[in-house]
């Protein structure tokens, strides 16, 4: 046998069976120089093969686009360095190898530019991006939501000393309790906590017991089930179930689920799902979750909307009101994660989750829009989630 020809032979053959190969990776495998391999493949008619991926866009190719899309480039550097950006793909081709950016790397970096402008947080975007529906690094994503559950297990606990050390005194009561308050008046948690206090109370109960006594009683609910899975007895239970209104199910069954419920949802369970749960799976969830946010609307605002109340006496529609909230859904979908992981809750869940598919929404879209009764904020959102995004190219 002619020299080289065993070798020539084995180089051509990894070219058909592993067109990723560089021609130096062929090289040393084989044992001979790269510049053999190369011509060996331009002999082979193999000199201009296409790349085993679509071509993306190169370096420069990116850069030039970015002025466009508004986004410049220590930006794109700086979101690269974070995880809100994918790092160009090697690709290869006859003669080498070049890096490539995916075409849809200019959009994610304009949707990224959008919610840092919004939120001011790489965490809170990588968020943002994971619902978009975005390629982005797995520990970004982790962190990102480590980021959200850290501080506020933190805040509860501080709280939760504070509140035991009361409870053991003679001073707990309205000024207690006004006093914890004050201690944690600039945390956005108890800001919310003092205008739930006031929807949760009647006029009567306004009259009679003081707020700081009713903040007291809620707090102590919200660390029990963020803390600890617990809140206290069935009647406690029953009580705080009753302000979501009637329920179809017996109460005895509510309060076994509502009880399944709290200990599947601590801060230390939503924190093993985001460290467990593979990332494919929490984007699907945050799909779903996104699905039913969108089903929601649709079926409040169009009601609404073909409803016999007068167009001046209706309320604002609720998608101009939430509007794109994806940090929101991302934080909604990793509490629905940990629910679909428990053993008696996950299984129903996914069998219900399994009910609300793109098709029923974009039949009840359809439906609505011969009646033109979908405002334009909530199409907007429909197209965001459901539309573009089905569209977007998978480069």
């Amino acid at each position: 046998m002619p020299p080289k020809t065993a070798e020539r032979g084995r180089a051509l053959a990894l070219m058909r069976s592993s067109p990723e190969l560089s021609d130096r990776e062929i090289a040393r495998r084989v044992g001979v120089g790269n510049k053999t391999v190369s011509r060996w493949r331009r002999e082979d008619g193999r000199g201009t093969r296409a790349p085993v991926t679509r071509d993306g866009l190169s370096g420069e190719a990116l850069m030039d686009a970015l002025p466009a899309a508004g986004v410049s480039r220590s930006q794109v550097t700086r979101w690269r360095q974070a995880g809100l950006l994918p790092p160009p793909e090697r690709r290869w081709y006859g003669g080498g190898s070049r890096s490539a950016y995916p075409r849809s790397v200019i959009a994610q970096a304009r949707d990224a530019g959008a919610l840092m402008a919004r939120y001011g947080s790489v965490n809170d975007a990588a968020l943002g991006l994971l619902v978009y529906g975005w390629p982005i690094r797995d520990d970004r994503v982790r962190r990102a939501y480590g980021a959200w559950l850290e501080p506020r297990q933190h805040q509860f606990q501080q709280l939760q000393r504070a509140m035991d050390v009361g409870a053991a005194s003679d001073e707990r009561g309205d000024e207690m309790a006004q006093a914890l308050l004050d201690l944690f008046r600039s945390g956005r948690s108890f800001r919310v906590a003092r205008r739930v206090v006031r929807l949760r109370r009647s006029d009567d109960q306004a009259e009679s017991e003081p707020v700081g006594v009713a903040v007291w009683e809620y707090l102590t609910e919200v660390l029990g089930i963020s803390l600890h899975g617990t809140v206290g007895s069935d009647d406690d239970v029953a009580r705080l179930l009753s302000t979501f209104g009637p329920a179809l199910e017996p109460l005895d069954k509510q309060i076994d689920v509502a009880r399944m419920l709290y200990s599947a949802t601590t801060i230390d369970e939503l924190k093993r799902t985001a460290r467990d749960t593979p990332l494919e799976q929490l984007r699907t969830t945050c799909k779903e979750v996104t699905l039913l946010y969108i089903f929601y609307l649709v079926l409040i605002d169009c009601g609404v909307a073909i409803s016999d109340v007068p167009a001046s006496q209706r309320p604002p529609a609720l998608s101009s009101v939430f509007g794109d909230q994806p940090v929101m859904i991302a934080r909604f979908a990793l509490a629905l994660a940990t629910v679909k992981r428990h053993p008696d809750l996950g299984p129903p869940v996914r069998r219900w989750l399994n009910e609300f598919t793109p098709a029923t929404l974009e039949e009840l879209r359809s439906l609505f829009a011969e009646l033109r009764a979908i405002p334009p904020q909530l199409e907007a959102l429909i197209r965001r989630y459901l539309v573009d995004r089905a569209r977007a190219p998978e480069d």
